[in-house]
């Protein structure tokens, strides 16, 4: 382990790092490297939530008295690195130190009524949408979001399915909430990414800047999340995996950027479908399990297909949106 990379990964979550260590934060958080460094700091980090909040799970736990605290030990820090997209889409690629629990045990389904409000994409299409409270949301494919037309009360809370891309506004005294059917990911103001699909296996959360507080619908359990985790889950809230990699590649889809870590074809195919509005077949099931490593950068289903079938030793034919792979 560095203890010098850990040191200044400390520093950074507790908002002590000068402008230099800063720069040098962001090139760590690029990189996707030292991730003994930041499990150590993590664990400090879950370390500390346990001893200051020790009664957040139990019925009388005071919401405000532990956002104070949060608010009195991290100032944010905002600043934005805007990049352009085919869209137009802005995001944040830098530190704004916030954080987060999870607070409610609130039904998503029940709870739906009461958001009127809604956007909805189709394959392939992607919405950028402002809420009242000055967050913003970028819609992937395929994707439904259901907030109130207006935020009211003490939270802030929004419903997904499917997949989005939040810049959450800074606000100690009203917690963002986002809801799905697995996970509830709550902050304070901080960008980050959630994907929960119907029909994929696993829900996950990206951090890009700030902390973020994370827990399955049937755990008690809050995973803190710093920029460049991710933490998944399998559909039945039971198994957790948390990795670092770089920020670059959790803002990775709204670049026009696909990129699949050892993940199984049967776990790719519903990717390509929502990317590409094609419709995937198999000859065997067998091929389902094959395990692939790739990234693609705005490339043709045709260039796509050709990538995949050499690395997972298959053959293909695309007739229109309709894909056969053998």
């Amino acid at each position: 382990m560095n203890t010098e990379i850990k040191i200044l990964l400390s520093k950074y979550t507790h908002n002590r790092c000068t402008a230099e260590e800063l720069a040098q934060v962001k090139a760590i958080l690029q990189s996707g490297l030292y991730q003994e460094e930041w499990l150590a700091v993590m664990e400090e980090e879950a370390a500390d939530d346990v001893i200051e909040g020790s009664d957040k799970t139990a019925p009388g736990f005071d919401t405000a008295k532990v956002f104070a605290r949060i608010n009195e030990s991290t100032a944010p820090i905002v600043r934005h690195y805007p990049y352009k997209w085919a869209i137009g889409i802005a995001a944040t690629l830098f530190i704004s130190l916030a954080a987060g629990y999870l607070l409610l045990n609130n039904n998503y389904a029940s709870k739906q009524q009461d958001y009127i409000a809604g956007q909805v994409t189709r394959a392939g299409e992607r919405k950028i949408i402002t809420l009242t409270d000055g967050s913003t949301v970028v819609l992937n494919n395929r994707s439904e979001l259901r907030y109130s037309s207006h935020f009211s009360g003490n939270k802030r809370e929004v419903y997904l399915k499917g997949e989005a891309f939040f810049e959450v506004k800074h606000d100690t005294t009203r917690p963002f909430i986002v809801h799905t059917d697995h996970l509830k990911v709550q902050v304070l103001g901080t960008s980050f990414n959630v994907k929960s699909y119907q029909n994929d296996n696993h829900t996950s959360v990206g951090v890009v800047t700030g902390k973020v507080g994370v827990n399955g619908n049937k755990t008690k359990r809050t995973y803190m999340l710093l920029p460049g985790n991710v933490l998944s889950c399998d559909k039945r809230d039971t198994a957790f995996q948390q990795i670092t990699v770089s920020t670059d590649e959790i803002l990775g889809w709204q670049k026009g950027l696909m990129a699949f870590h050892q993940e199984t074809l049967e776990e790719i195919i519903p990717e390509l479908e929502r990317w590409y509005d094609i419709s995937v077949t198999l000859s065997s099931k067998q091929l389902l399990k094959k395990r692939i490593t790739a990234s693609f950068s705005r490339k043709s289903l045709n260039e796509v297909m050709e990538i995949l079938s050499k690395t997972a030793g298959f053959t293909y034919v695309i007739n229109k949106n309709q894909v056969q792979i053998n």
